[in-house]
């Protein structure tokens, strides 16, 4: 849910590379409709019968044959864009590193609109609605895809952190050290 809860707030096209769409109901024109949607279910709800809820929640699209990387390019640019926001010589700047990580992580993903994406300063994480029940969270983060110079360090570290979360997918360990180390990206409470 915390991953897809981004990508959709972002309208990320590596979604469609990365999960299977599901029906979901979203309000249209003051109506609720069922539409085609990414949903991802969140750690620790109570799924009393899994088998009645199964098609309703994004799957990951991968298989026994799938690469699973140990660190891919993306990441590897993220980690100089972060010491280049914390001063260090990295041979270039914290936001040409940021954004050629995310172009890489496109690439990584064959996913198009990245300059799009880049340029993005409106989108922020989508709230979670649970697919089946009632359960909701809003994110209080306000990161959103494009680069800021405005923005103060933590900002620019949520921003790099989180881009490098979604690029490192399916590689959760490492996502999980990221949270831990740096607190980003926000991520829904366990039931």
């Amino acid at each position: 849910a915390d991953l897809l809860c981004y990508m959709n707030g972002y309208q990320d096209p590596r979604r469609e590379k990365m999960f299977t769409q599901v029906e979901i109901t979203e309000t249209v024109g003051g109506k609720p409709t069922k539409v085609s949607g990414f949903a991802g279910i969140r750690i620790g709800i109570d799924v009393v019968n899994k088998e009645s809820v199964i098609d309703r929640y994004s799957k990951p699209i991968i298989s026994t044959a799938s690469p699973y990387p140990w660190m891919n390019a993306a990441e590897v640019t993220f980690l100089r864009a972060e010491g280049a926001l914390r001063g260090w010589d990295m041979g270039g700047t914290a936001k040409s590193f940021y954004e050629q990580g995310v172009r890489m992580s496109f690439e990584e993903n064959n996913a198009a609109g990245v300059d799009d994406y880049l340029a993005d300063h409106t989108s922020t994480p989508g709230a979670f609605a649970d697919n089946v029940g009632s359960d909701n969270y809003t994110f209080s983060s306000r990161v959103t895809p494009a680069w800021d110079d405005n923005a103060g360090f933590e900002a620019q570290l949520e921003r790099i952190i989180t881009q490098k979360w979604i690029a490192n997918y399916p590689d959760g360990p490492e996502g999980w050290s990221e949270y831990r180390r740096t607190g980003y990206p926000e991520v829904i409470p366990v039931v």
